[in-house]
């Protein structure tokens, strides 16, 4: 059974896995990692970062049963945006240049 979480950004997360991975802090959040989750104290926070992604564990493993959507709080179609992005060519030059893979296993299936 697949979970699938919609967060906001910039907002305290408080339904998330406990062994959900997050930076020690706003400092060393990485976007890469769970698109940017860090901790204030013991609460879980997103930053910035837009998009989707598997949930990476406090084990540095990705549960594939488990995506997590961090939305804008602008007036933003997440889902255009990213089939946008997903559908443009230059996107798959770029995973295969950078050596990403893809966290988006649909191309235009609507999230």
């Amino acid at each position: 059974m697949k979970a699938f979480f919609t967060l906001e950004d910039w907002k305290k997360q408080d339904n998330l896995p406990e062994d959900t991975y997050a930076a020690e802090s706003i400092e060393g959040l990485d976007r890469d990692k769970n698109l940017g989750l860090f901790r204030r104290g013991n609460d879980i926070y997103t930053g910035g970062y837009n998009g989707i992604c598997y949930l990476l564990k406090n084990n540095m493993a990705y549960d594939y049963n488990t995506i997590i959507k961090v939305k804008p709080r602008f007036h933003v179609d997440m889902d255009e945006m990213i089939s946008t992005i997903v559908e443009d060519d230059e996107f798959e030059a770029y995973l295969f240049e950078s050596g990403k893979k893809t966290a988006i296993p649909w191309k235009t299936a609507s999230l």
